[in-house]
């Protein structure tokens, strides 16, 4: 018999099914509880019910694994976008996530398809195609991921990430169903927001469905239209759809939906200068708003990294943020519509940095990790110049694999890799691991790695490892290897260690390790030179002025080199 997803169950199935196992329909509650609230990840884990029971749990049930790949932060908004990873009948697919944090609100903005089949202009989702409907279990472990990954629990949820939540319909209602069920998050319906383009019929049907008395934990879920033109036929260039779904139609259901829920409309409006500003558009969204109470959310246009077509072509070649953010035209529009006591709100441009803003999902590029096109860094320093601080600096914010010698082995032991093992044994017995043990899980660090690039730190020691480095990198194909080195003047390091304090740090034991380190290091850098990139970095200063000169390094050559 196959096995059922269990976290595809809303808590009333999950109860039909364990009734059908003989047993009392309150360990259903337990079960839900554990899953949903607690995030049990093993079926084994489930507190509160006998072995029997989660044997029996294990033989007709499974929990997915919904595997986190990259976690992307912006620099400048409290923002984080997650990509996970999918194998499904052997195909692999990516969707992103996106966790805003504003003031008290941590709202997370979920994904219902990989892809979408709506294909809007404006939208990279859209420009990667459709390829599959989430099931509701992937919709609703994106928020126990995030609440895994940083601690932080969502006060808000949006279905505005990738994918049109309304063309995975039942899905969707069973996820809103778990989310916010009592025994699980119980996350309030208040505080749901469900966005779509809008198809006729739909809407009815959700106002309708939020109403039934089976679904009375999520009756308030609020309802967004995303509109984005008040003019058909704009309309229709822009959202493929909408060619069936005419905005009169749209507008009828808009109506029934308040009078049915008694829940307030939000039109979100993305701005294209001179297509959908016009006094006519003005005059059609003050008509708009008094229809049922309504705020309508204006967005600034994010670029995406796609070929735009007519009418937003004009975009292709706009690709400068703060222009598009600081656009007077869009601050004009905005202010008209306030005049005409419009209820208005500049949308937040929240991760515009890091492709997590409206508009801006698409992991068509993610589908293979190429670590050909990533950061391929190796960095060097004095002891006391703080190396390692800097290393794990940039490991974080370019999102790198942090490759030191001692994590390394750590990790092999930890793994029980046929190389770690090996390792394991000849360190048990006091010796140094041979190069070529150590070369060959560098090599299994860089080939597994699905981060954004790498990181290696105080590796290699010799030049014999820089050769057989240089060799590995032959082989990889990894042709853009840039070395960073810190220098810091020997007087100014001398001070920094004396200051720890340590009894050690005397300044001719300080001086004897400088030299060591010089006279070691001295002729990797010099065969590195020959073969690879190499930055020289100031080591002087405080920590972050420090990692900016880095980064600031790695751009300008990056930059150079394209």
């Amino acid at each position: 018999m196959e096995k059922v997803n269990i976290l595809n169950l809303t808590a009333e199935e999950l109860e039909h099914e364990i009734i059908v196992l003989n047993e009392p329909k309150y360990r259903a509650e337990q079960i839900f509880t554990s899953l949903h609230k607690n995030h049990s990840r093993e079926l084994r884990n489930i507190s509160g019910i006998s072995s029997v029971l989660k044997t029996t749990l294990d033989d007709n049930f499974f929990i997915p694994v919904l595997k986190n790949t990259k976690i992307t932060d912006s620099k400048h908004f409290v923002t984080k976008k997650f990509l996970f990873e999918i194998i499904q009948a052997n195909e692999t697919c990516y969707i992103e996530s996106v966790l805003i944090s504003e003031k008290e609100r941590n709202t997370i903005c979920l994904s219902t398809q990989v892809g979408c089949n709506v294909g809007c202009e404006f939208c990279a989702t859209g420009k990667m195609g459709f390829k599959k409907n989430l099931n509701v279990s992937e919709i609703v472990m994106q928020v126990y991921e995030v609440i895994r990954l940083t601690g932080i629990i969502p006060t808000n949820i949006v279905y505005m990430g990738m994918g049109e939540p309304f063309l995975n319909y039942d899905n969707m209602i069973k996820s809103l169903k778990i989310l916010t069920h009592p025994k699980g998050l119980a996350i309030s319906s208040k505080r749901i927001t469900v966005s779509t383009v809008g198809f006729k019929g739909k809407i009815i049907k959700f106002a309708n469905d939020l109403m039934l008395e089976e679904n009375k934990y999520i009756k308030n879920v609020k309802l967004a239209l995303s509109l984005h033109s008040t003019d058909n036929g704009v309309r229709e260039s822009i959202i493929p759809t909408s060619v069936k779904n005419k905005l009169p139609d749209l507008y009828k259901e808009i109506s029934y939906f308040y009078q049915k829920t008694r829940n307030k409309i939000t039109y979100e409006y993305i701005h294209f200068e001179g297509l959908n500003d016009t006094m006519d558009d003005i005059k059609r969204l003050e008509k708009i708003s008094r229809m049922v109470p309504s705020n309508i959310n204006i967005i600034p246009f994010h670029p995406i990294d796609f070929e735009l077509s007519k009418p937003l072509d004009i975009y292709n070649g706009k690709k400068d943020i703060n222009k598009l953010l600081s656009n007077q035209k869009l601050f004009d529009f905005i202010a008209e519509l306030k005049r005409q006591k419009v209820i208005v709100n500049l949308r937040s441009s929240s991760g515009i940095d890091i492709h997590a803003a409206c508009g801006q999902l698409a992991v068509i590029q993610k589908e293979s990790h190429n670590i050909k096109n990533m950061y391929q860094l190796i960095i060097f320093g004095p002891p006391g110049v703080g190396k390692g601080t800097q290393a794990e600096l940039l490991a974080k914010k370019l999102n790198l694999e942090h490759i030191s010698t001692g994590a390394i082995l750590r990790k092999a032991f930890d793994e029980g890799s046929e190389l770690g093992i090996k390792a394991k044994e000849i360190m048990d017995k006091g010796n140094l691991v041979p190069d070529e043990i150590m070369n060959g899980i560098v090599k299994e660090n860089l080939k597994s790695s699905n981060k954004e690039g790498f990181i290696l730190d105080g590796y290699p020691r010799t030049v014999k490892q820089a050769e057989a480095l240089s060799g590995i990198f032959d082989e990889l194909d990894l042709k853009e290897i840039m070395v960073i080195t810190l220098s810091v003047d020997e007087k100014e390091i001398i001070e920094r260690l004396l200051k720890r304090g340590r009894s050690d740090d005397t300044e001719d034991c300080i001086k004897n390790r400088l030299d060591i380190y010089t006279d070691s290091t001295k002729p990797i850098i010099e065969y590195f030179k020959n073969k690879h990139t190499t930055l020289k970095v100031n080591g002087a200063g405080e920590i972050d002025e420090i990692n900016e000169l880095i980064l600031s390094s790695i751009e300008k050559e990056a930059a150079h080199n394209s």
